[in-house]
């Protein structure tokens, strides 16, 4: 009898630590509940679970499976359409639903302050706050995160836009949403990915900077030196003496920025997510000195190459800084590759928020094609359309206008 008994256990024993030892399949953070998938394209959903493992993704009326290879799982949805909102199934060792997701258009903003600006910066943006509630525009803000090595995962979760939600996201991508989603009449989804006082630098592949021989002396080799230096300050034992009265106080050492560390930790998590296309208004940084103006226009190639190319069917539409937008050399790179389309804007701010606080006639296409060498306020770079008309590129510029109204009232 206790024979019996003691076979049993260690029966029940091995059945429990079997049903144990299996994992729960999970997913990334891009995929939540209130999400937006892209339209007309095929979809990713991907994730991890157990070698060998079925796992089953349900949508509407598609049901795709695959098995799980390496620890890691990805199946595709086809052609999505525009329809009301439904759940995504995710079926494995266990089963994850995810509630309210709907179909629409799916766009990356990002960038430095002049994207990160937020809604409840008082009292430019705030006004707007409360007619914010739009359930036809969805948020996912991407936490500020840098990483030596591209990541996997990102610290969000996809929101409403609502009054409560929309304070703390960014003013430039809101008005673009609202201005497209009225345009388009379909969903509209943010990935906000952006950072105050950042380069241009860190928001790219490390690897695409160092394909370029010049790239690599100027940018990877000065800023590894850069970050050498750093650690060896903040190595140093402090000073035995303790400082005089009155002296004025030593700022910390700051650590560098390195290349590809913003790419890495904010923006590598996103792909392959379906997106239509990227935001981007960034440049502040890179201005400090002629010498760094041109190196951005020669780097800003490698920001098509890291963030737009990587991710199929997916186009870009390009808002730069004032102080490096100037240049027609980085005109000429763009209008002659990618069915790039140049479209000018203004752009306009009290000042110390990254923005220009001159407001300049905003140049037609027209005009700009006659005279390539015109300098502008604010460019914006975009392939989301044949031509200028395109909807996406005059949702930039709208957007851009109002959002120059809020920050200089009375000036359009």
């Amino acid at each position: 009898m206790c024979k019996n008994l003691k076979q049993l256990s260690f029966a029940l024993l091995a059945l429990s630590a079997g049903l144990f030892s299996a994992s729960a399949v999970t997913v990334p953070n891009v995929f939540s509940a209130n999400m937006v998938l892209q339209r007309d394209t095929d979809v990713p959903v991907w994730g991890w679970g157990d070698d060998g493992e079925t796992v089953t993704v349900t949508f509407r009326d598609q049901t795709v499976s695959t098995k799980v290879k390496d620890g890691k799982w990805t199946v595709k949805l086809h052609s999505l359409k525009t329809g009301d909102p439904a759940t995504l199934t995710i079926t494995g060792n266990n089963t994850i639903d995810f509630t309210n997701v709907v179909v629409g258009e799916v766009w990356v903003a990002s960038g430095q302050s002049n994207m990160e600006f937020s809604m409840g910066r008082k009292p430019l943006t705030a006004a707007d706050l409360p007619s914010c509630t739009n359930t036809m525009i969805r948020w996912l803000n991407v936490r500020n995160t840098r990483l030596d090595e591209p990541t996997n995962n990102v610290q969000a979760t996809w929101l409403v836009s609502s009054p409560q939600t929309m304070p703390t996201n960014s003013a430039v991508a809101y008005y673009f949403a609202k201005d497209l989603q009225k345009t388009l009449g379909v969903p509209i989804g943010i990935m906000e990915s952006d950072w105050g006082g950042t380069p241009i630098e860190a928001w790219l592949r490390r690897e695409v900077i160092a394909a370029n021989p010049v790239h690599k002396k100027q940018v990877i080799d000065a800023q590894d030196a850069a970050l050498a230096l750093y650690q060896k300050e903040i190595a140093a034992p402090e000073k035995s003496a303790p400082p005089k009265k009155g002296a004025k106080k030593t700022d910390a050492p700051k650590k560098p920025w390195m290349p590809g560390e913003l790419y890495n930790g904010m923006i590598a998590p996103l792909i392959p997510y379906a997106i239509k296309g990227v935001i981007w208004y960034q440049g502040e940084n890179n201005s400090s000195s002629p010498t760094n103006a041109l190196r951005y226009h020669s780097l800003f190639p490698d920001l098509i190459k890291s963030v737009v190319r990587p991710i199929p069917n997916s186009c870009a539409a390009i808002v730069l800084s004032p102080r490096v937008s100037t240049n027609a050399s980085l005109i000429a790179r763009f209008s002659n590759s990618d069915k790039v389309t140049i479209l000018p804007v203004r752009s306009a701010s009290p000042g110390g928020n990254g923005f220009s606080s001159k407001l300049a006639p905003a140049p037609t296409a027209a005009a700009f094609a006659i005279c390539p060498a015109l300098t502008l306020d604010t460019m914006v770079v975009g392939n989301c359309a044949k031509d200028s008309t395109g909807p996406s590129a005059q949702s930039v510029i709208r957007s851009m206008q109002f959002f120059n109204s809020r920050m200089l009232p009375g000036q359009s």
